[in-house]
């Protein structure tokens, strides 16, 4: 009965209609409210798109100034990486040191890191990446 209106006519008897009823009566007997009522439809998809545009060209410009940023990350971390394994190689060497063991297991690691950094940035750019991209992995794939 929550959705039910109870209207009191001239004569003394008593109406009573479906709230929803009244509402869709509305609805079509007056034309701005079938105006008002298809633009609040209307809004929610609307929004969407432009939630939806908003987000793709968020992940536009994140992809391009990463991949801009990767002229001066990659080759930076690519040295650090090859100058630190190539210290942990020497500390191996040297026998005279005698915590060589730690520290060359500490270059390794942090070379290691560093390639595993350069590793997931290009990874971070293959998914933010506007265009699908395809890695040659060598095979041939004609047949």
């Amino acid at each position: 009965m929550g959705n039910h209106l109870r209207v009191a006519a001239s004569n003394g008897e008593i109406i009573e209609k479906s709230l929803l009823a009244q509402e869709q009566d509305s609805v079509t007997t007056r034309p701005y409210r079938r105006w008002i009522v298809s633009t609040l439809l209307l809004v929610p998809k609307l929004s969407l798109k432009l939630a939806i545009f908003a987000l793709l060209g968020i992940r536009y410009a994140l992809f391009f100034v990463l991949y801009w940023l990767r002229i001066l990350i990659y080759p930076v971390m690519s040295l650090v990486c090859g100058l630190t394994l190539l210290a942990a190689l020497l500390m191996l060497l040297n026998t005279s040191y005698e915590p060589r063991l730690f520290v060359a297991a500490r270059l390794g690691g942090f070379s290691f890191g560093c390639f595993l950094f350069v590793w997931f940035y290009d990874g971070l750019l293959l998914v933010l990446s506007p265009r699908s991209i395809i890695i040659d992995d060598g095979r041939d794939n004609d047949h």
